[in-house]
C-alpha cells in the first residue's frame, strides 16, 4: 500500500503547503527476491517529473512485511496537484512493478495574513532555503 498525509495529522486532513509530508509504503516481500528497493517519481499537474527518490542507498527491504516512510520537509512543495509513480526493483537490477499515477494528492496554500500576496508562485517546489549576509 502507499499512503500520503501531513505528518502528525489525521490521514483525512488536507495537506497544507507548510506541513511536513509523509509518504508511507507498506510491502510484504514474499517474492523470490532476496532484496527490493522502491523508486518514487513525482510529477506536477502538467505531467512533468520534478523529483525522483529511492531507498536503494539508505534502507534495504528484505523478506517479510515492512513499512517504510519518506518525509518531504515543511514548505518543500508548492501548492497544487501532484502525482506519484512507483517502481519496485529486485536485487538492484530487476524491475518487477512499475505503476504510473498510483497516487495523486493536493497541497493547499498556507493561511496568509491579509494584505500579502495571495497568488500562486510558479514551479513545483518552493523550499525555504537559508540566506545569509556576506
Amino acid at each position: 500500500t502507499i499512503e500520503i498525509s501531513s505528518r502528525n495529522k489525521n490521514f483525512l486532513e488536507p495537506i497544507i503547503r507548510t506541513d511536513e509530508i509523509l509518504l508511507k509504503l507498506t510491502y510484504d516481500n514474499r517474492s523470490i527476491y532476496d532484496e527490493i528497493h522502491f523508486t518514487i517519481k513525482m510529477k506536477g499537474e502538467d505531467g512533468n517529473y520534478f523529483l525522483t527518490t529511492s531507498n536503494i542507498d539508505t534502507l534495504k527491504i528484505e523478506k517479510g512485511c515492512h513499512s517504510i516512510a519518506m518525509v518531504l520537509p515543511a514548505g518543500y512543495l508548492n501548492d497544487g496537484n501532484f502525482f506519484i509513480d512507483i517502481l519496485a526493483v529486485a536485487n538492484q537490477k530487476t524491475p518487477f512493478i512499475y505503476e504510473i499515477d498510483v497516487l495523486s494528492f493536493l497541497v493547499i496554500p498556507e493561511p496568509k495574513p491579509i494584505g500579502v500576496y495571495m497568488g500562486k508562485e510558479q514551479g513545483y517546489i518552493r523550499p525555504n532555503l537559508n540566506w545569509e549576509k556576506l
